[in-house]
């Protein structure tokens, strides 16, 4: 695997916000829980990349595990966002691809966290801002499913719950 120093990062909390702006470089984010029976979820809050042919110029692509030949997850351009991302282990690759020249800048916001009671089942959020969803959404989750997420904010902050559905 090839990585990008100028954009290339670990996060190994159990849970967190990746914020990328003005991006330019390629670059590899990984996400590795801190318990190994963890599971990543993946929450997009914000997406802007250039859609043009498919997305040849700019894409982002989430891997099921620490490498670019991990199972696909899913992949991502323009400014359309894709639906939550949910582990089977405890890694996750973020890759962010960027055409040679193309000075076209790109942004994301991401939130992820991790949880041991199964695939998008609860977590922790601690941050200025954040999203979060049901197992498997937009899909069904499992029937009786009881999932905990607890939610905190800096001192001075005070929490606001949206929610959204389809009816």
């Amino acid at each position: 695997m090839l990585f990008f120093t100028a954009c290339t990062r670990n996060f190994t909390s159990e849970q967190g916000r990746i914020l990328k702006s003005r991006l330019v470089a390629n670059c590899y984010l990984t996400v590795i829980a801190p318990d190994p029976n963890a599971t990543v979820s993946l929450y997009f809050s914000d997406i802007s990349l250039v859609y043009r042919d498919q997305c040849l110029i700019s894409k982002l692509q989430v891997f099921d595990g620490l490498t670019d030949t991990s199972p696909l997850l899913t992949t991502a351009c323009g400014h359309q966002l894709p639906s939550p991302v949910f582990s089977t282990g405890r890694n996750i690759l973020i890759k962010f691809t960027n055409t040679p020249g193309n000075s076209y800048m790109a942004s994301f916001d991401i939130t992820y966290t991790t949880t041991t009671k199964g695939r998008g089942c609860g977590g922790t959020i601690f941050n200025y801002g954040g999203i979060f969803s049901s197992p498997f959404y937009p899909g069904n989750y499992r029937n009786n499913t009881i999932c905990r997420w607890d939610i905190s904010v800096p001192v001075g902050n005070v929490i606001a719950i949206k929610f959204m559905g389809i009816l």
